[in-house]
């Protein structure tokens, strides 16, 4: 029943970032949703690019953030673990806020976060109260967007988040880390190379 449960909330996060779901979404798109390829942030810009994964044989759930500058150089990178299997909604939203805590270190720079979960940028956009344990987290999402007041959240399609997307996969293996360009896995570095290239 639970592998049911899971394919069926896939299958409606996937209808959603396609396009193709036939609920009221919780709140409309904005200019900028959607990106299909990354682009550069502006001067005095860092774009965070965020993405999660789970790990139902390790009993893990695992987040990658990567963060860049307008010259499209990575800053640093960010992994981090956590010993369950989460709900993949919630581990999104985790890694939306992990991402927003980590920006406060570029407090004078304006901020962009982009995640491939339509679903939790809704949620954080919505005023639509949630209570549950993903509600806690969106709350938190709003409060830390609402008192940085430099930060933009957008969905953007899996092809513009494949970077972050691979640093999520080897989360579990490289645990709470934190890489300079220098380090970073090498297929992590392949595809920030194909971002600046496309």
């Amino acid at each position: 029943m639970k592998i049911v449960a899971k394919a069926w909330e896939n299958l409606s996060q996937w209808m959603l970032a396609q396009g193709k779901y036939v609920g009221a979404p919780l709140c409309p798109p904005v200019v900028g949703d959607g990106a299909t390829f990354w682009v550069k942030p502006q001067h005095n810009e860092v774009k965070i690019t965020v993405d999660a994964a789970i790990f139902e044989n390790q009993g893990m759930s695992g987040i990658g953030l990567i963060a860049r500058n307008n010259s499209s150089h990575m800053l640093l990178a960010k992994t981090r673990c956590f010993s369950e299997v989460m709900n993949p909604i919630l581990a999104e939203a985790m890694a939306v806020k992990e991402a927003l805590s980590w920006a406060k270190e570029w407090s004078d720079n304006i901020i962009t976060i982009e995640s491939d979960c339509l679903v939790v940028v809704q949620m954080i956009r919505s005023t639509t109260p949630m209570r549950s344990r993903l509600g806690k987290i969106i709350v938190e999402c709003k409060d830390l967007v609402r008192v940085m007041n430099n930060a933009k959240l957008y969905f953007v399609k899996r092809s513009t988040n494949m970077s972050a997307h691979e640093l999520a996969q080897v989360s579990h293996i490289c645990s709470d880390r934190m890489f300079d360009w220098r380090f970073v896995p090498v297929n992590v570095m392949h595809c920030i190379s194909n971002d600046i290239l496309e």
